[in-house]
């Protein structure tokens, strides 16, 4: 039974951990297209779409550390044996890249541009979302969540003061 792409963008929308999320990403298109391999570059910080994820028959060594982004189109795209997706928002902001290869096919179809082409989009957007640096997590969380027994002394001061 064949997942639809919008079963695959919904898996990957609640993911909170970056690093799941990067790997799910990889995943969810390496079933989709049906390869056997395939590399994810994302943005940070630091300028170019840095290698975070690889899985299958690639040799990690031939990979680029860094992507340049201006390099990479707004639409999915079949180079060689490649199939290249890229992450972008639909405000256009390029958020990553997957490279997939080694397709269970022979080759890959162009009628996998639609589908791809729309859950990069929710890819780019979880990616963004999730991708914020840490210490701005950390304080989020940190400031949300309160100790129960801070809450018992908020509330028997509270009574005191009846």
């Amino acid at each position: 039974m064949s997942v639809a792409i919008e079963d695959r963008s919904l898996a990957i929308v609640g993911l909170n951990d970056i690093e799941m999320l990067q790997e799910r990403i990889l995943q969810e298109l390496c079933e989709h297209c049906g390869a056997q391999s395939g590399a994810l570059w994302v943005a940070g910080e630091r300028s170019g779409l840095r290698l975070r994820a690889w899985r299958g028959l690639i040799d990690r060594s031939a990979l680029p550390d860094v992507v340049d982004p201006t390099l990479v189109q707004a639409n999915p795209w079949l180079a060689g044996a490649s199939f290249l997706v890229p992450l972008v928002t639909l405000a256009g902001e390029i958020q990553g890249l997957v490279q997939l290869g080694d397709s269970l096919n022979g080759t890959f179809s162009e009628a996998f541009v639609p589908d791809t082409q729309r859950f990069g989009a929710f890819a780019a957007s979880s990616l963004k979302t999730t991708g914020r640096p840490s210490s701005v997590k950390r304080n989020n969380c940190v400031s949300s969540v309160v100790p129960p027994w801070v809450l018992a002394l908020k509330l028997a001061a509270s009574q005191m003061s009846m």
